[in-house]
């Protein structure tokens, strides 16, 4: 699920730019000789591997290890540097009763899970509507009104907490018997995923194309009391497989967004179904779709690509795959889900009440299959868009939580009734660590394929290149101080990632609280929270010695750096103001006579990214990105050198090379290999392949440009010593099938750029570029492409 960049949204910190300025400088003084560089490590006791890896589906151990490194790499190289996480704050009616003491990653303090230790007898549920003895309502307010209830086209966080409550799914979430984590279950389901044909990997792992969802044998629709089902036929309640299987039909034949786009897609991405693409384009029957009725009670799925039971389990545990009444959609139509009583229910809750940007008033369903899963008696939402109308109308008792304005967190600092719940977002400092014009521009020219959007005229700092000097930067911040004083709504960050984080889904443990996790900042001063103002100073000298000895900085030299932040907010204008002095003072060199001098720039939001931060104008900028929390390995791709995350928010530092020591177990050996951050991360999303322990990119036909009777094409990656004997072979499509064309059969490319001519216009084609691995073996890409029209 990536997700896309909703943190930007909420983003309330600006990146700085650096800016070089000198002043008039004194007379020459003596400098001491400079520290020598460390020799970097060889690590020549360590394999390389070359050969293909998948790690994606390896017990958690080997995953949290490789994790591990992947994270003391971005320490060790500081590729950006956090400073606090968007935790949230909040008060909470002293009737809840929170089945966890401690914020877990997914179920939150289980909430959903909770009980009340008083029914609504001394409680409004809304102003001048006082509660009901034995009724127990939870009151709380969205920010907006809700946009559907109909699952395959929602859109919104709103709407999404609404659906959760009104419809069911098959497998969700529940508070393990620990306490300290989740476990995915069946709710729908009567049982996981049971795979056909399976096979078992070497860490244990089941895996298979085709998997069998078995249903319980009580599940029923709820309709409105008000809902007109006269017409419908004899068990029109019912839901079964044909149910279950005609909704999935009809949700593709609609074009259902959520059914064929993004990660709850039939179609595409990784849960696409054999067939379903087709069947979408038009091109293919339903019958060929991987989507099979066994009995009432068992379906069937047959996918394009392996999958654990995880997988299957978590794509299917969200309340989007719910059916829908096929009859009450016949009934009403394109009008199915827009109100109370055109809309069906198999969650625990119905809606009972609806009044568009009012309110929403929910009730516990009588048809839900467990009874005594939740204790609330029902829901009550009221649309108050403003933040200090709805802790007002908390304060006033009207709501069960309140999140608290940020003016007033000090006010309420040591109430009993606050809690904090971590957030997904590192607010960081994101850095221009190129160095040089030359080395920007180098990885400029490595972005244009994926957008990248490097400013040519950028002006990147010598000093911001050094990893001392990064470092420095680390051990200047004082987080607990810039957390809970200065910008008063957020907590301490000294990791790359909140605990809000997993890269083990299955095992519903959070990141943070592994033992890898816990202890990958070890070298960082964890006991302060990578506070240290002594190592700040030592690092910034460091740091200066090469710089002086090769002449780069001069004594008196002033380095001046931009700092971008967003405008409009006190808060940050707040934190801005901590960083110059804390900076200037720390960054001020009596043995070079040298020192740094900040400058800050507000620019309004998004430009804080889009004009500084993201193009490499600045040296320093603020910025926050976050990741989906089940998916934390996917989150790296936003820190790699190629930018494929599309969000990088720090330049400069190469990911490609293999500088990474692993110690590891794999198939009862243990390992000793060196591998890039680039290829950890892809080995922990699927398979890679990996010469000599780097990532290797497989030459492909990229940037085509097509004409009338002719195409020119760029082989990626031409120049590797990854691959040999690279050829091309254009062919044509006949009757649907693609067939070699002669003269352009295995073609040695006379460089990376080619140029086809002789061509048909109107017509179908596609290049094909083969090459060996160092294995020998054989591998293809290819790319289809059809002729401008006459």
């Amino acid at each position: 699920m990536k997700k896309i960049l909703a943190l930007l949204l909420s983003a309330t910190l600006v990146l700085t730019l650096v800016a070089c300025a000198e002043e008039a400088t004194p007379a020459p003084t003596p400098t001491p000789a400079p520290t020598p560089t460390p020799t970097q490590p060889t690590f020549d006791d360590y394999d390389r591997r070359t050969g293909f890896v998948n790690f994606q589906f390896a017990d958690a151990e080997l995953r949290h290890t490789f994790m591990a490194a992947a994270e003391k790499y971005l320490f060790d190289t500081m590729n950006g540097i956090p400073m606090t996480y968007n935790s949230s704050f909040s008060l909470w009616n002293p009737r809840i009763q929170a089945p966890l003491d401690e914020f877990l990653p997914v179920i939150g303090y289980g909430l959903s899970y909770g009980t009340f230790s008083e029914d609504d007898s001394n409680v409004f549920i809304e102003e001048g509507l006082r509660g009901n003895a034995g009724e127990y309502t939870w009151r709380s307010a969205f920010v907006s009104d809700v946009e559907s209830f109909l699952q395959y086209t929602y859109d919104g966080a709103v709407t999404a907490d609404a659906l959760d409550l009104l419809l069911d799914s098959f497998y969700r979430f529940y508070i393990n018997e620990t306490l300290d984590g989740y476990e995915l279950g069946p709710s729908m389901a009567s049982e996981l995923p049971v795979g056909v044909n399976s096979r078992f990997l070497e860490t244990g792992r089941e895996v298979s194309r085709t998997w069998q969802i078995n249903l319980r044998d009580d599940l029923r629709f709820y309709f409105h009391p008000n809902t007109d089902t006269s017409s419908f036929p004899a068990g029109y309640e019912v839901i079964d497989a044909d149910v279950v299987v005609d909704t999935w039909k009809l949700a593709i034949d609609e074009n259902w967004s959520r059914a064929v786009s993004g990660s709850t897609s039939f179609v595409t991405g990784a849960r696409a179904v054999t067939g379903a693409n087709d069947y979408f384009l038009g091109v293919g029957s339903w019958e060929d779709v991987g989507i099979t009725v066994v009995d009432p009670t068992t379906i069937e799925i047959n996918f394009v690509g392996e999958q654990s039971r995880w997988d299957v389990s978590y794509w299917l545990a969200g309340f989007v795959f719910t059916p829908i009444s096929l009859d009450l959609y016949d009934a009403v139509g394109a009008l199915y889900g827009t109100d109370e009583v055109t809309t069906a229910y198999t969650g625990a809750y119905y809606l009972d009440f609806y009044a568009p940007d009012s309110v929403l008033r929910m009730k516990s369903n009588p048809n839900f299959h467990d009874q005594d899963l939740f204790f609330y008696t029902g829901y009550n939402f009221r649309i108050i868009e403003e933040s200090d109308v709805r802790f007002a109308e908390f304060l006033a008792g009207r709501l069960e939580t309140g999140g608290i304005p940020s003016a007033r967190v000090e006010e309420f600092r040591n109430d009993p009734r606050l809690r904090v719940s971590p957030g997904a977002t590192t607010w960081r400092l994101g850095l221009n660590a190129a160095g040089t014009r030359e080395a920007q521009q180098a990885q400029r020219s490595i972005l244009k394929a994926r957008g990248g959007t490097i400013d040519p005229n950028a002006q990147p700092k010598p000093i911001m290149a050094s990893a001392d000097f990064r470092k420095a930067l680390y051990f200047a911040i004082d987080r607990e101080f810039v957390a809970y004083e200065v910008i008063k709504t957020q907590d301490p960050a000294p990791h790359f990632f909140s605990s809000a984080y997993l890269v083990e889904p299955e095992e519903g443990i959070a990141y943070r609280g592994t033992p890898q996790g816990q202890a990958v900042n070890s070298e960082y001063s964890p006991d302060t929270l990578g506070y240290n103002p002594d190592a700040a100073r030592a690092l910034f000298d460091q740091a200066l010695a090469p710089l002086v000895a090769n002449g780069t900085y001069r004594s008196g030299d002033v380095i001046t750096l931009l700092l971008a932040y967003q405008a409009g907010s006190d808060a940050w204008a707040a934190l801005v103001d901590y960083l110059k002095p804390q900076f200037e003072s720390l960054f001020n060199s009596s043995t070079y006579n040298i020192r740094v001098e900040i400058e800050l720039t507000a620019v309004p939001f998004p430009n804080n990214y889009f004009d500084y931060i993201i193009p490499g104008v600045s040296d320093m900028g603020i910025g926050g990105i976050s990741g989906g929390t089940l998916n934390l390995a996917g989150f790296l791709n936003n820190y790699r050198y190629d930018n494929e995350g599309t969000f990088v928010l720090t330049w400069g530092l190469d990911t490609r090379e293999a500088n990474i020591p692993i110690t590891y177990s794999f198939a009862g050996e243990t390992r000793q290999e060196v591998w890039s951050f680039d290829a950890i991360h892809k080995a922990l999303v699927g398979e890679v392949y990996l010469y000599e322990g780097t990532e290797g990119l497989f030459p492909a036909p990229t940037q085509l440009v097509n004409g009338f009777e002719n195409v020119s094409f760029t082989i990626s990656n031409f120049v590797s010593p990854a691959f040999t004997n690279i050829r091309y072979t254009l062919e044509q499509d006949v009757d649907g099938t693609f067939v070699p064309v002669q003269g352009f059969v295995n073609v040695v490319p006379p460089s990376r750029i080619v140029s086809l001519r002789g061509l048909t216009a109107g017509t179908s084609y596609r290049v094909v570029v083969s090459f060996n691995l160092a294995s020998g073996d054989i591998q293809t890409t290819n790319v289809a492409f059809t002729t401008l029209a006459g």
